[in-house]
């Protein structure tokens, strides 16, 4: 857990500090207060007692038949080698999330619908010109959707804006009403009904998008209307005076609110409100938001995506470079501290046992149970991802343990099967604990936490079977070769 310390990234020191703190805390505690409670206890004479090896039958199958036994795991276990090589590395974050989380599948919605993801990096500069120039940039790379900045709010053509309104103003003139005919009431009373009709559903559209003003100017139209509707009741004489008076007035509101619409004022950021101001600036700096065209949950599309961003600015920053770098980071750390933990555990147990040969033997079944639990994963279909990598560092430490035991008995008795028997029964269940430890987060709904616990699980067990089956009937072949 140690080694941890030597990466450079935090989040693992810390896990390797916890951890390594916590089993030497451990170990300190049981030196203290196991020998003292035996003392406080007594310690009377133990009978005699015969120890039961559990399914001693099945070992003894192996250990009476050494050469077989070492001859056959060693070939099956290379024949079955090319299934490992099916492992590969989950990148994806959202593969690793429980899938019953509205949040994930939310985000399985947009990708569906859409392609596209809830991920955006962002980029900072210090004047707009800037800012235009690297929006420009970066909308012209073919992995950019779209971006977002204080010019989606003033538009940088607000020149050509002014001009194009102008035009327009400039091209609404008065006109003459249209004098009222007794024979078209009929049909202009309808055509004043559909136009309410269609008003009202304009306001309540203004409304609900929160446009006040809209919604004001609205209303005066449809009062103007509705007392035009009232002239029904009038003789045709004053209806006909009414209804060309009301009709002259409404197209003055209406030619006067259109010109007023169309008085192009260039857009300051003194005008905008300081709250939409923070999301596009800060201390002076100025925000571009870039959204991503393709899934950037997959980690080529999130590669290519950074890097032609970075080819515009190598600050660029956001969730993504977050992400990314993270990755690239725990991927470092977990090769680097899963080496260093193997070559320490090497180092001290030839410094403990003394012998080369010993060593070697303590580590055979850890490495053939880490081949093994690989090859069952390819066969499975377990991917190794950023939630379950760090297992295989941990399964070094606690996978050389059953090696290390049998070899020390052995040391005492020179015979196999009296190691096996005797030491045995412990190891298992020490494994056994062990993987209840860890096999109960198998059944976690975090998908990446869940195969931590599963990888754990079935690494302990090939560890544990590797060293009862292989390192006695090593032993044996030993023995015999040195009685021949």
């Amino acid at each position: 857990f140690y080694s941890a310390f030597f990466c450079d990234f935090l989040g693992l020191k810390e896990l390797g500090f916890i951890s390594g703190s916590g089993v030497l805390l451990c170990l300190i505690s049981q030196l203290i207060t196991f020998p003292a409670l035996l003392f406080l206890y007594g310690c009377k004479p133990i009978k005699s007692f015969q120890l039961k090896l559990p399914l001693e039958t099945f070992w003894r199958f192996f250990y009476q038949r050494p050469k077989v036994t070492v001859g056959g795991i060693l070939t099956l276990t290379l024949l079955l080698l090319p299934i490992s090589l099916k492992v590969n590395f989950e990148n994806n974050l959202l593969k690793l999330q429980d899938p019953n989380l509205e949040s994930v599948k939310w985000e399985l919605n947009i990708l569906k619908d859409s392609g596209l993801t809830t991920y955006f990096a962002a980029l900072t500069t210090q004047s707009l010109d800037e800012l235009l120039q690297k929006k420009k940039q970066i909308e012209a790379l073919t992995s950019v959707d779209s971006t977002e900045s204080i010019f989606s709010i003033i538009p940088n053509n607000d020149h050509q804006r002014e001009e194009l309104f102008k035009k327009l103003n400039d091209a609404i003139r008065p006109v003459d009403p249209l004098l009222w005919e007794s024979s078209t009431q009929t049909e202009f009373l309808h055509s004043i009904d559909t136009l309410l009709y269609r008003l009202n559903n304009l306001q309540e559209k203004a409304f609900t998008a929160g446009v006040t003003e809209g919604v004001e100017a609205i209303d005066l139209l449809i009062n103007q209307l509705e007392e035009i509707r009232k002239i029904r009741s009038l003789s045709s004489t004053e209806k006909i005076e009414s209804i060309n008076s009301q009709l002259a007035r409404f197209k003055k509101d209406l030619i006067l609110s259109l010109k007023s619409r169309l008085e192009a004022k260039l857009l300051e950021l003194n005008d905008i409100p300081a709250s939409i101001q923070d999301r596009y600036i800060h201390k002076g700096d100025y925000v571009l938001y870039i959204y991503p065209k393709k899934n950037i949950w997959d980690w080529d599309e999130l590669k290519i995506f950074l890097q032609e961003l970075r080819s515009v600015d190598p600050l660029v920053t956001g969730a993504p470079v977050s992400v990314y770098e993270s990755a690239i980071r725990m991927k470092q750390g977990f090769y680097l501290v899963g080496g260093i933990t193997a070559i320490i555990v090497i180092i001290l147990l030839f410094l403990e046992l003394g012998s080369f040969f010993q060593t070697v033997l303590s580590i055979i079944p850890l490495g053939i149970g880490l081949i093994w639990l690989v090859i069952w994963m390819g066969f499975t279909g377990i991917s190794l991802n950023l939630g379950n990598f760090f297992a295989l560092p941990i399964l070094i430490g606690l996978g050389i343990d059953n090696g290390v035991h049998l070899i020390h008995r052995y040391r005492e008795t020179r015979d196999p099967w009296d190691m096996l028997v005797t030491v045995a029964p412990s190891i298992i269940l020490s494994t056994l604990t062990t993987v209840i430890g860890f096999g109960a987060l198998s059944f976690v709904r975090h998908r990446g936490l869940a195969s931590f616990g599963l990888i754990m699980t079935l690494g302990s067990l090939t560890c544990l079977l590797a060293a009862l089956i292989l390192v006695p009937c090593l032993l044996q072949l030993k023995n015999d070769k040195g009685n021949s």
